[in-house]
């Protein structure tokens, strides 16, 4: 017996996420990543999980060098300055995985 693609529910359905929410068109910033409470809770977990490994300290102090030294690179590599923040994001999310993966 096929199943109709009606019969699956969505994703976040499936996995227990939040419902996505509607873009607002707001464009995100740094600031807005660093004071995020889930942004901030991962980073702590994924210290802790890396501590315990006998990493030395990735907290938020090591992800905002890391976010700064991207952004600081592609500056000097005169890319557009959105470009500059997103790496100055990624950098700061860096680590972030490892709250769960080790």
């Amino acid at each position: 017996m096929q199943t109709e693609a009606t019969d699956i529910p969505p994703l976040p359905a499936l996995n227990g996420a939040a419902a996505p929410q509607a873009p607002t068109g707001a464009i995100v910033g740094v600031d807005r990543v660093r004071r995020d409470p889930e942004v901030l809770a991962f980073i702590r977990s994924a210290n802790e999980s890396l501590r315990a490994l006998g990493f030395t300290e990735h907290g938020q102090r090591h992800a905002g060098l890391v976010g700064h030294i991207a952004e600081n690179v592609l500056e000097r590599l005169e890319y557009p300055k959105r470009t500059c923040e997103i790496a100055n994001i990624a950098g700061y999310l860096h680590d972030i995985g490892n709250s769960i993966h080790r």
